[in-house]
């Protein structure tokens, strides 16, 4: 058998991955729970800053299958 990681360890993996990217509320977020999209997948997303829907946004963290994500900063201007 290979050297195979644990299958928690590879789901790791792939939400450290996430951290930095960038997606679109496609809910309006109540009690700091909403939903994001990422690529071409709706994820159930927290925040600690109110969110509409539409709104750019960032992950900064995962929790489990929960996205942590803040409003992406205007850049530029």
């Amino acid at each position: 058998r290979l050297n195979a990681a644990p299958h928690g360890a590879v789901l790791n993996d792939r939400a450290r991955s996430l951290v930095g990217a960038q997606a679109h509320a496609t809910s309006v977020f109540v009690d700091g729970m909403g939903e994001v999209k990422l690529a071409d997948t709706v994820w159930r997303a927290r925040s600690e800053t109110p969110i509409d829907a539409q709104t750019p946004v960032e992950v900064v963290g995962v929790d489990g299958t929960t996205l942590i994500v803040r409003p992406r900063q205007a850049s530029g201007v």
